[in-house]
């Protein structure tokens, strides 16, 4: 990925997390293609209606603070490392966001716990 196109994604990644924790919804969708997809864990979500479905539902269940803690560059987009921390058990704990962009915009989103505590640290 060149440097221009990472400095790209980055900012696409810094707009959908400024958004998520104003909890503001629409700016959230509007980070995402028409037809995106997101895998959360193991619940797969397609498409615009199924993505705000899903935000509005996370948004209302659960009040979290994300801070990014780490990105890296993939082939077509960028692996995130993410504090979550609020008012979940077992906060704050690290989440795994991996983007892949279809255009500017988000065109699949992975989202999976850090499991291993030995794989990132709480710093």
């Amino acid at each position: 990925m060149t440097t221009t196109r990472f400095a790209s994604t980055r900012s696409v990644i810094a707009s959908y997390f400024d958004a998520k924790n104003r909890r503001d919804v629409e700016a959230m969708l509007q980070a995402f293609a028409p037809t995106a997809t997101v895998r959360d864990e193991t619940i797969e979500y397609a498409g615009s209606s199924r993505i705000r479905h899903w935000l509005e539902h996370i948004t209302k269940t659960h009040h979290l603070a994300f801070e990014v803690v780490e990105t890296t560059p993939t082939d077509r987009g960028a692996m995130a490392i993410v504090r979550a921390s609020g008012d979940v058990p077992g906060s704050p704990f690290l989440v795994r966001y991996a983007f892949t962009l279809s255009g500017n915009s988000i065109g699949r989103l992975e989202i999976d716990l850090v499991a291993d505590a030995t794989e990132r640290s709480l710093p």
